[in-house]
């Protein structure tokens, strides 16, 4: 993912990995650039997936929904929406908990060069 955030150069405010499905909230000056990085994740994602399960390549998952956000209240609302499909997956009891989320980055401020701090004040 950061890598691809660098090559396409968006900002990813949020994410969450789960075995059947990406979620990303990201993006950036140019819409061609978030859509091919979208597309980047989507190929290597699923191709992450064909070799763990060993067997058949598994589907193109191939489906996005582009938002246009307008103000920051509800760039963190769609950021904690993302970050919360674990808990109502049942794959950890709290956000923090799932290993393959951004929550833990952005809640304890953890620079990695790939999620976006949201640090906004009212």
């Amino acid at each position: 993912m950061k890598r691809y955030k660098r090559i396409h150069q968006v900002r990813v405010f949020a994410f969450c990995l789960l075995p059947s499905a990406v979620y990303i909230v990201a993006g950036g000056e140019d819409a061609r650039a978030v859509f091919d990085y979208f597309a980047d994740i989507n190929r290597s994602f699923c191709e992450f997936l064909s070799v763990l399960s060993q067997t058949k390549p598994l589907p193109h998952i191939g489906r996005s929904k582009v938002i246009v956000i307008e103000d920051d209240r509800t760039l963190m609302d769609l950021a904690a929406f993302v970050e919360a499909f674990p808990v109502r997956r049942g794959l950890a009891g709290r956000p923090q908990d799932y290993e393959w989320g951004s929550f833990r980055l952005r809640a304890f401020g953890i620079e990695n060069g790939l999620v976006e701090q949201l640090n906004i004040c009212p």
